[in-house]
């Protein structure tokens, strides 16, 4: 698709077509960085471009982006020129750290497509939450397979106190034990 070069020329019909919502789960949109990126018609490399605005906008991995490497990535689309692009990092955004991006840009396009990402968010809002179809396998092992991540990570958690604390007690660095002011009560004798 052609890129309009100024951002008066793009409707919401051209933004979903060229920067399209990851809808995986409906309740965390996404959005892929190296789309937003190309929509941007940013001068950078991708690579100094993301970096840049993950540091500047101060993204939190796993929760306003994530970061994975795409194997053979001329296969999946990205397109290399010469030396590289195999094995290239790509990232997602949520909708919100899109939209924070896309501001950053500090130009006209940039607020054309913040202000197209906040009316997606608005839209969302309107739609009704999906209802789950708990006898569909493939629903089914999606709602297990994250109920199965959330007990791995309090597994992991209660792994790293538990490590923790047994390491401060070899050291010697337990907390004291509250002491009691209290005396014990003497047993009383009823005459």
């Amino acid at each position: 698709m052609e890129l309009p070069s100024t951002a008066a020329e793009i409707d919401d019909q051209t933004l979903r077509q060229l920067i399209p919502l990851l809808l995986d789960n409906p309740q965390e949109p996404r959005v892929d960085a190296r789309t937003l990126h190309k929509a941007m018609l940013s001068g950078q490399k991708f690579a100094d471009w993301i970096s840049s605005r993950i540091a500047e906008a101060a993204l939190v991995l796993d929760e306003d982006y994530g970061c994975f490497v795409n194997l053979g990535s001329k296969e999946c689309g990205v397109e290399s020129s010469g030396r590289g692009g195999h094995n290239a990092k790509d990232y997602w955004l949520a909708l919100d750290a899109a939209r924070h991006v896309a501001m950053l840009e500090r130009n006209d396009r940039g607020k054309c497509i913040r202000d197209y990402f906040i009316r997606c968010a608005k839209e969302l809002q309107r739609r009704p939450a999906p209802v789950l179809d708990l006898n569909d396998p493939k629903v089914l092992r999606n709602v297990l397979r994250q109920q199965l991540d959330e007990l791995d990570a309090v597994g992991q958690l209660l792994t790293q106190v538990t490590a923790a604390k047994i390491e401060q007690k070899e050291a010697g660095n337990v907390p004291a034990m509250a002491t009691s002011t209290r005396r014990p009560c003497a047993p009383s004798t009823v005459s």
